[in-house]
């Protein structure tokens, strides 16, 4: 498809970018492939690549139960343009509503990777390395995953979180999802209401990020996933036996020195403080200091700290390095 505009000279060309509105300098971005890489790489100044746009910090991909609707919402922002733009993407249809923050994409028995390929290079054009966090909800499909991080690495961008809501028919898939992409190794959220993901063992290693959030948690074995950096829990309707769990779980962490684990965090702790850290201070540490009537220090014999703190019913274990 050619555009009548590359016909011009060269100078005329930059004349004709420098007198189009924001808004016009959107909507031309997209209607060619042509157009939007000579705006990006030669033609448009530097102050219009971005336009109003470049306000945007984090974009949140959500999917829902309808199979053509894909939302993308533009969070932190300070000040978005009033006018609300329409466009569209050659037969796709685009609704863009700069004004929420946010892109909604419609498309009817459109090819999957096609529409992908058409909002990714839509948010780039649109926004300054943005980050993006994808939320699986729904009955959305894993396997649309790796197509969306084909397009991500084509351009240069990458997730910054993952947030997997409650879904009765992950089974399985959730683990092999887990295992295929290795991408995933920043932020991951799950709600561990999800069948029972974490009432089942898996084996250490699997799942390595650097921030592990487990949601609505009446139980988790929280070292299968020791290759995590940080790992925070969310308790409801915890199951009594999860305490003494915890207990062992921390003398097993104390004593793994190979172990990548920083801190675990635990919200709304339902046990005391005396329950967390029964007999941990004994046998086999060279030496443990009490803080305070709730937080408890022990030295490791390879001269890390283990600082213990349950405050407000947030129970913090936190591996200190000096």
């Amino acid at each position: 498809m050619s555009f009548p505009l590359f016909r011009l000279p060269h100078l005329a060309i930059i004349v004709v970018f420098k007198n189009l509105s924001h808004e016009a300098l959107f909507i031309l971005s997209i209607s060619t492939i042509k157009a939007k890489h000579s705006m990006i790489r030669t033609y448009l100044p530097e102050q219009y690549k971005t336009a109003h746009f470049h306000l945007c910090t984090l974009i949140k991909v959500i999917t829902d139960n309808d199979p053509c609707h894909f939302r993308i919402f533009g969070l932190n922002t300070e000040s978005w343009p009033k006018e609300a733009i329409k466009c569209s993407i050659g037969k796709e249809l685009a609704a863009v509503h700069q004004t929420m923050g946010q892109m909604d994409f419609y498309w009817s028995h459109a090819d999957f990777h096609l529409a992908i390929s058409s909002f990714i290079s839509q948010m780039v054009i649109s926004w300054n390395c943005p980050k993006v966090s994808v939320t699986f909800g729904g009955f959305y499909d894993f396997t649309h995953f790796s197509i969306l991080m084909e397009e991500l690495k084509r351009n240069n961008l990458e997730i910054e979180s993952i947030y997997i809501l409650k879904n009765e028919l992950y089974g399985t898939k959730l683990e092999t999802f887990f295992l295929e992409c290795k991408e995933i190794t920043s932020k991951l959220s799950i709600d561990s209401e999800i069948d029972s993901f974490f009432k089942t063992r898996h084996s250490r290693g699997f799942l390595r990020v650097k921030e592990l959030e487990i949601r609505n948690c009446s139980w988790a074995f929280i070292e299968d996933f020791m290759e995590c950096r940080s790992i925070k829990i969310e308790c409801v309707n915890i199951e009594a036996n999860f305490g003494a769990y915890i207990n062992n779980f921390i003398r097993k962490w104390m004593n793994d020195f190979e172990c990548k684990l920083e801190i675990v965090t635990i919200t709304n702790c339902p046990f005391n403080f005396e329950q967390i850290t029964h007999r941990l201070s004994g046998k086999g540490q060279s030496r443990s200091v009490e803080v305070g009537d709730n937080s408890l220090k022990i030295k490791r014999k390879d001269g890390k700290h283990f600082l213990i703190t349950l405050i407000e019913r947030v129970l913090k274990i936190e591996l200190i390095f000096f």
